[in-house]
């Protein structure tokens, strides 16, 4: 051990228990499945793993997978999505989909939680994930099938799309290959929830049914928002500041410091809203390229900054006006308490429905505990499982048991 490299891996291997399990490990029978078998063993820390051991059943946890993921991209340069992991628990899957050809053919529709009837579908977050719902699938009846569906992508492009209505098509085309026919059911928290609108749309179009949409805290890209937020939060930051200041003022300098630091907190907000203003039209004219790149099935030029799900979202939300829907009933589920990036869409949009009431003829309203993001965390799951089951009796099991 004459380096810290050398010390640290020494460190890690005492560390790491032995595997446990009844059945012989299996060998790899390829680098990738070998070095795949090494990060994993670093990941779980236990020795002498086999190439078919199933995640779960070795410990492996959420956490551990956003670990896990992160260093497969950085290894192998080859972007998994998390919810991978519940349709490939083993090294030996794994390793069949480090080719990034695999990785971009795979199919757009992931299994949550598998049932014997009914299916429900629920549309990647803003962010292109959708292990956020496994909290609730596993909370749901246990007849009911759940799916996440997540974004179609490129090499170089995590969200494939040209407009809202093309990304829906070819989400509805996805969905049809695991239930060919209606009545559909479709969610998705947030930005999930506008997509899954404009899935419902095109099925109608199609002369499909769908039962429902679930809209988890998600707003129509019309929606107006509360004025003043903004403005409010950094008058809150000012007064908090000069407060600071007030409790000092016997000390000398204390009215120069806090010039200054206000002058801090101006250049700071000025600072911030022009590097947002250039950002904002960077993204957007690289989405004009997105578009006719996605149109002709090609892949991210090297050179070019690489845009996010959240900015290529963003650019598709604001050109999309959700069609009126007459015959669809519109479940809207709104976050009640949460600050920051968990605060509740009622506290920043103007009107009770989040614009859905102006499209939305069958609109039903719910609260349940929990902020934007945390309402799906283990701590508020139990509340917004229960508030649906309430509010869609034919999902529960008495239901079925009767319709059968």
């Amino acid at each position: 051990m004459v380096s810290g490299q050398a010390l640290l891996r020494e460190l890690d291997l005492q560390g790491r228990r032995p595997r446990a399990m009844s059945s012989p490990a299996s060998a790899a029978a390829s680098d990738i499945e070998r070095r795949l078998q090494d990060l994993w063993e670093e990941v779980l820390g236990i020795d002498g793993l086999g190439v078919e051991d199933d995640y779960f059943a070795l410990g492996g946890s959420s956490l551990q997978s956003v670990k896990l993921f992160s260093e497969i991209e950085r290894r192998f340069g080859v972007p998994l999505r998390l919810t991978t992991i519940l349709a490939a628990p083993t090294v030996r899957a794994l390793a069949a989909l480090i080719d990034p050809r695999a990785a971009m053919a795979r199919s757009s529709v992931v299994p949550l939680r598998v049932g014997h009837q009914g299916n429900l579908f629920l549309v990647h977050d803003g962010l292109g994930e959708t292990l956020l719902y496994v909290n609730l699938a596993r909370r749901l009846p246990a007849h009911l099938s759940v799916f996440g569906i997540e974004p179609r992508r490129l090499p170089g492009i995590a969200l494939a799309h040209a407009s809202m209505e093309e990304m829906a098509a070819y989400y509805v085309e996805q969905m049809r290959s695991v239930q060919p026919q209606g009545p559909y059911r479709l969610g998705g928290m947030c930005a999930g929830g506008v997509i899954a609108y404009a899935m419902a749309a095109h099925l109608r179009a199609l002369g499909e049914p769908v039962e429902v949409v679930t809209i988890l805290d998600g707003a129509t890209p019309q929606a107006p928002r509360r004025t003043g937020r903004i403005a409010k939060a950094r008058l809150a930051s000012l007064r908090s500041l000069m407060q600071g200041h007030s409790e000092h003022a016997a000390q000398a300098g204390t009215a120069l410091t806090l010039l200054g630091a206000l002058a801090g907190k101006v250049w700071g907000a000025l600072r911030y809203e022009c590097l947002n203003l250039l950002q904002r039209k960077s993204a957007q004219l690289r989405f004009l390229l997105l578009q006719s790149l996605v149109r002709r099935d090609r892949s991210w030029p090297d050179w070019l900054p690489e845009l996010s799900v959240a900015q290529i979202f963003s650019a598709l939300e604001a050109r999309y006006q959700p069609p009126p829907l007459a015959d669809v009933a519109v479940l809207l589920v709104r976050a009640t308490e949460g600050a920051g990036d968990d605060t509740p869409y009622r506290d920043i949009y103007a009107g009770d429905d989040f614009g859905w009431r102006q499209v939305a003829a069958k609109l039903v309203l719910t609260d349940v505990a929990g902020g934007h993001a945390s309402m799906l965390q283990q701590a508020h799951v139990d509340s917004l499982a229960s508030s649906l089951l309430a509010h869609l009796p034919a999902w529960s099991e008495t239901a079925v048991r009767s319709a059968t």
